[in-house]
């Protein structure tokens, strides 16, 4: 949290974060319903969504349960390590964490265990971080930290 809010100081944009807020709902306004069943509006062309004025009312929760409604503009999901959301895989019979020696952790979990305890779970153990995104890169480097070196081969 700290570096997010140096982040934010850095870059002089801390009037516009919040912080300890947990966004509970997410709706588009400014479409109708046929036009948010047309592909061009979910096109991942990488233009900004909907051209045409539509909205983003943006429900957030504050840590006193209090409940507020942002009206934005433009969103982005960056549902990665913090998301409160693991993809878990599923795996074949006989070929899952279950059946491995060693442990198998989702990278949301070794997040939660905090600096030491995290630290502590993978000193002087080989590590491996099946994944190239975001959280992958966090762990990986975490893991790199603590044991000195690290090979990193993304997932196909």
């Amino acid at each position: 949290m700290e570096y997010l809010e140096a982040y934010a100081r850095r870059f002089d944009i801390l009037r516009h974060v919040r912080f300890g807020e947990k966004v509970v709902a997410l709706e588009f306004v400014g479409a109708g319903e046929e036009k948010m069943r047309e592909w061009e509006l979910w096109g991942g062309s990488g233009d900004a969504f909907d051209g045409d004025g539509g909205v983003w009312h943006v429900t957030a929760q504050r840590d006193d349960g209090a409940l507020e409604t942002h009206v934005m503009d433009f969103v982005v999901l960056c549902l990665g390590r913090f998301s409160g959301l693991p993809d878990i895989p599923t795996f074949p019979e006989k070929k899952c964490p279950a059946a491995f020696a060693g442990d198998a952790i989702h990278s949301m979990d070794y997040a939660n265990m905090g600096g030491a305890a995290a630290a502590d779970l993978v000193k002087g153990k080989r590590v491996v971080v099946v994944g190239f995104l975001k959280s992958a890169i966090d762990v990986a480097t975490e893991c790199a930290v603590v044991n000195g070196n690290y090979i990193q081969v993304p997932k196909c």
